[in-house]
């Protein structure tokens, strides 16, 4: 069972205390065999009910508890300087890259999903036309694909990869 939770905006996680779940704000369980697939609906939805205001989405009886026995290293903060922060898992390669940045691949080694969070950047995916990306836009490249990615200089974008496609 996999889930995604979103804290309310006034949380701070990075001093690696535990989390407050009375200030959960979003959450989402689902089983996950396709990051690729599963991923994007899931922050669509969340995207949806952050722009409609709604109040906290909490699950009754969440299928997983939280405890504070396994140890998990705090969210990263990062300034816009950086060109990436990379995270890796067991099965996920997880990249923030902030603009100005430009982005190529002859041939993606994995799937991969990318999240535009802020700003805008511009891109073309294997021989498709230009696209325009600006905060909540999602795209599913898959294994192989080829692209060029332009960060303008205020542009967030997550990618997220399967390294086991």
């Amino acid at each position: 069972m996999d889930g995604m939770l979103w804290f309310d905006d006034s949380v701070d996680l990075a001093d690696g205390s535990p989390a407050d779940w009375t200030r959960l704000a979003y959450e989402e369980y689902f089983h996950c065999v396709d990051l690729g697939v599963q991923l994007k609906p899931v922050i669509e939805r969340y995207a949806r009910w952050r722009r409609d205001r709604a109040p906290p989405l909490r699950v009754a009886s969440p299928p997983l508890a939280p405890d504070a026995l396994v140890k998990c290293d705090p969210p990263t903060n990062f300034d816009r300087d950086e060109l990436a922060i990379v995270r890796r898992g067991d099965e996920v390669l997880s990249t923030i890259h902030t603009g100005p940045a430009d982005l190529a691949s002859s041939a993606s080694p994995f799937d991969l999903f990318a999240w535009q969070r802020r700003g805008v950047s511009r891109c073309r995916i294997d021989d498709g036309p230009p696209l325009t990306f600006e905060p909540g836009d999602v795209a599913l490249l898959r294994k192989g694909s080829k692209y060029d990615w332009h960060l303008e200089p205020d542009a967030t974008l997550l990618s997220v990869g399967n390294v086991y496609t």
